[in-house]
C-alpha cells in the first residue's frame, strides 16, 4: 500500500520536507492495491522542540527517510498523548488527522532492525544517567485472546496471579536520578514451540524457542556487553521467579559480572562439609550471625534494619585452573525492627566494606519498579495493538525511546 503526504505548502519548510515522503511497507506488494492519498496536516505539534533532534539521532540507523519520520511520529505520540495510546489517537494528536493505517504498518510490518536503535539509546542514557546498576524486571502485558505473539494463560510474578498475558524481561539502567530500559526479551511459552499456525501468523523466527529465564537474560546481557560494547554493571534482580538460581549465578559469574539476586530463604545455595545441600536460610543460621550486624547511621546512632551475612563456599564447578576468578558469594539478610524473620534475603558477590551499601544498591530496584509502571501506562507499553514478533520488539523499543526522552528532559531541568 502506497501512502502519500501532500498539501504541505502552508507548513514550516522543515516540516514540509519530512512530510513529503512516500510510505511503502517493505515486503508488501503494491500491484493491484488501492492507493490511499493522505493530505498533510495543517500543523505538526512540537516539531521544533528537542524531540525532533533526539529522534533524528536515535533513528539514524533506519535505512529509509519514511521509516525515520514515522518513528518520530510514534515516539511523539507515546510521549504526549494522555491515556490510552492507540495508533489512531496518536496520529490524530501528532499529525492533526488519522494516519493510523500507516503508523500500524510501520510498527508491525516495516522491516527495520531494533538492535542498533537500542544500542544508540543505551549509549545515550548511560552517558547522561551514570547508572550504578542494571536492574532486571519482569514486564507483564495483559492480553485478550490467544493470537498475539507469546500470549498464554500463565503466572505473572509481578501481578501475583495467573492471567492471559505476554511476559518479558527488561534490563534497565538505574541511577540516583532515574531508570531507563536498555534491552528486552519476550518470553516464549513452551506451547508456542510446536504451534506452526500461530508461529506463522505472528511471523515468529524459526530460532525463537522457549528457553529458561536465565538463558533469556544472559542472552540480553551478552548482546549489551559483546555487541554493544557496554561497560558491565552490577546486575540486581528478583530471582525468586527462576526455578533454578544456580545456573543463573554460574552464568553471571562466568561473564565476570557482579550481582545481587533476591532469593527465597529455601533456595539451595551451598553444600555442607557432609555434602548436604544447604538453603540460604540454613546458611544464615549456621553462620552464627543470628544476632546480626548493626550499622551506624550518619548521626552515629544505631540504624535499623539489621543486616546478617554468611559467606558461602566455592562450588566445585567454579574451581580449577581454567575457572574464571570468582568473587566470594554471600547470603545477606535484612531484618526490619521487631520482625520474626528476614524482610529479604539476597545472594551476592558484591565486595563492599559496608553491608548497608548493598542495600543502597538494592534500593535502586524500587525505582526501577516505579519506572516500569510508568513504561506500562504513561509510555504505552501495554497499549500495543499488533500481534507480530517484530511488531512487539519495535513497540518496546519505541516505548523505551519515549520514556528515556522524558527522563533526559527532567534531568536537563
Amino acid at each position: 500500500m502506497l501512502i502519500l503526504i501532500a498539501s504541505s505548502a502552508a507548513l514550516h519548510p522543515r516540516v514540509a520536507a519530512w512530510l513529503s515522503f512516500a510510505f511503502e511497507p517493505p515486503g508488501l506488494p503494491t500491484r493491484g492495491m488501492t492507493m490511499l492519498r493522505m493530505d498533510a496536516p495543517s500543523t505538526v505539534h512540537g516539531r521544533d522542540d528537542g524531540l525532533a533532534g533526539y529522534c533524528d539521532s536515535l533513528f539514524a540507523s533506519l535505512p529509509r527517510l519514511d521509516q525515520r519520520r514515522w518513528a518520530e511520529v510514534y515516539v511523539r505520540g507515546l510521549a504526549s498523548v494522555p491515556g490510552r495510546k492507540s495508533v489512531r489517537r496518536m496520529s490524530e494528536h501528532v499529525l492533526g488527522r488519522r494516519a493510523d493505517q500507516a503508523l500500524q504498518q510501520f510498527v508491525n510490518q516495516s522491516s527495520w532492525d531494533w538492535a542498533p536503535v537500542r544500542r544508540q539509546l543505551a549509549d545515550r542514557v548511560t552517558a547522561a544517567l551514570g547508572p550504578q546498576a542494571w536492574i532486571v524486571e519482569e514486564a507483564t502485558v495483559p492480553k485478550h485472546g490467544s493470537n498475539s505473539v507469546a500470549v498464554e494463560r500463565q503466572f505473572s510474578h509481578s501481578a501475583g496471579r495467573v492471567i492471559n498475558c505476554q511476559l518479558a524481561l527488561v534490563v534497565m539502567a538505574s541511577g540516583t536520578e532515574g531508570c531507563a530500559p536498555l534491552n528486552w526479551r519476550l518470553l516464549l511459552p513452551p506451547s508456542w514451540d510446536g504451534d506452526t499456525k500461530r508461529r506463522a501468523r505472528v511471523r515468529l523466527p524459526e530460532h525463537e524457542k522457549h528457553r529458561s529465564r536465565s538463558q533469556y537474560l544472559l542472552d540480553a546481557l551478552d548482546e549489551m556487553m559483546i555487541d554493544w560494547k557496554m561497560r558491565p554493571m552490577p546486575v540486581v534482580m528478583d530471582a525468586r521467579q527462576h526455578a533454578l538460581v544456580e545456573p543463573l549465578i554460574r552464568g553471571l559469574e562466568a561473564r565476570g559480572l557482579r550481582y545481587a539476586l533476591r532469593a527465597d530463604p529455601r533456595t539451595p545455595v551451598a553444600k555442607s562439609s557432609s555434602d548436604l545441600m544447604l538453603t540460604a536460610g540454613e546458611c544464615l543460621v549456621r553462620s552464627g550471625a543470628s544476632g546480626g550486624l548493626t550499622i551506624p547511621g550518619q548521626d552515629g546512632r544505631v540504624s535499623r534494619p539489621r543486616y546478617v551475612a554468611a559467606l558461602l563456599p566455592h562450588s566445585p564447578a567454579s574451581s580449577g585452573p581454567s575457572a574464571v576468578r570468582r568473587r566470594t558469594r554471600k547470603v545477606v539478610a535484612e531484618w526490619t525492627p521487631d520482625a520474626r524473620g528476614p524482610e529479604s534475603v539476597w545472594i551476592t558477590n558484591l565486595e563492599t566494606a559496608r553491608p548497608s551499601a548493598l542495600f543502597d544498591l538494592i534500593a535502586l530496584r524500587r525505582k526501577a519498579g516505579q519506572a516500569l509502571e510508568q513504561l506500562s501506562e504513561d509510555s504505552g507499553l501495554r497499549h500495543f495493538e499488533g500481534r507480530s514478533f517484530q511488531g512487539w520488539h519495535h513497540h518496546a523499543t519505541l516505548v523505551s525511546a519515549a520514556h528515556a526522552y522524558g527522563l533526559l528532559q527532567r534531568m536537563a531541568g
